[in-house]
């Protein structure tokens, strides 16, 4: 049974129903004010957003590019016991893989690895038995660096010329 405009009005005080009606008198379900005041109040809360993000953005690449260095540090003597000859700085795999670690990027380019050795093998060929091998989108190598002592020739394009160079 739906409230009529008196029986609202008993059980809500005056000020009340002022305050969410913005004011106005229109009726029960009027929300005209209402509205009005949403939208000053969305207004006030974007003007605080433009100011704050470009500040939240600054801050948040600063720690990104010190961490990134930090992590470049540690991970040369990572990278000397490993065995690798080179791989791509800590800001190139996180933009790439989404973690700053090496292991992670090491860990991922080896599945990847397996799986297409494992693809191939249910078809009934050998890697090894190609020329040539394309990455297409190879990004920054991950998983054709499980491949580089193998004997086909690989190629790695990619659109990003950071992450190939």
């Amino acid at each position: 049974m739906p409230l009529e405009k008196d029986d609202y009005e008993r059980a809500v005080p005056t000020e009340a129903y002022e305050k969410w009606a913005g004011g106005r008198q229109e009726g029960l379900g009027s929300t005209v004010g209402a509205e009005q005041n949403i939208m000053k109040l969305k207004a006030s809360n974007l003007i605080i957003l433009r100011r704050v993000l470009p500040i939240a953005r600054y801050a948040y690449r600063t720690y990104m590019r010190i961490l990134c260095w930090y992590v470049n540090l540690q991970d040369r003597r990572y990278i000397k016991k490993a065995g690798f000859v080179r791989l791509p700085p800590a800001s190139l795999r996180y933009r790439v893989h989404g973690f700053l670690t090496i292991g992670r990027f090491l860990r991922g380019g080896k599945r990847r690895s397996e799986t297409i050795e494992a693809v191939l093998e249910k078809i009934g060929k050998d890697f090894d038995s190609f020329q040539d091998v394309l990455d297409f989108g190879c990004g920054c190598g991950r998983t054709l660096t499980w491949f580089a002592d193998r004997s086909p020739r690989l190629h790695g394009p990619d659109i990003d010329a950071e992450a190939i160079s």
